[in-house]
């Protein structure tokens, strides 16, 4: 592959993922009032994780530091009662959702455990 190739290929996808969280970010309240270059240094941020079903992406109780996006798949949010280590769930979010802000804005614990379900990616 020459280095034209190369060049192309790698910035028409860098581009692809701009615009996906960019679009991802225009469903977030918190950036709507972001100019369009401040939005897109967030979107340039972003980084995916991806996440395994069943597997925990965030821990009721534990300090918050980071928000995400789901970009592929859906997550289920459960809340433990203080009595008992039961839990409860309380929502399912998917493609497009996001999850994990109001720990981050608030500076609290976080509020719910949130797991995959399904092979789930997130931002």
């Amino acid at each position: 592959m020459d280095r034209s190739t190369f060049r192309r290929i790698v910035l028409k996808a860098a581009f692809r993922k701009r615009q996906l969280y960019e679009n991802l970010l225009e469903a977030v309240p918190l950036f709507h009032e972001l100019d369009p270059y401040e939005k897109t240094s967030v979107a340039d941020a972003l980084v995916n994780k991806v996440f395994n079903d069943g597997q925990k992406i965030i821990s009721q109780g534990e300090s918050g530091n980071d928000m995400f996006f789901i970009e592929q798949g859906m997550v289920r949010i459960t809340i433990k009662q203080s009595q008992d280590d039961r839990e409860f769930e309380i929502s399912r979010l998917q493609k497009g959702a996001y999850f994990g802000e109001l720990a981050l804005i608030t500076k609290q614990p976080r509020a719910a455990n949130v797991y995959a379900l399904g092979r789930t990616t997130v931002a």
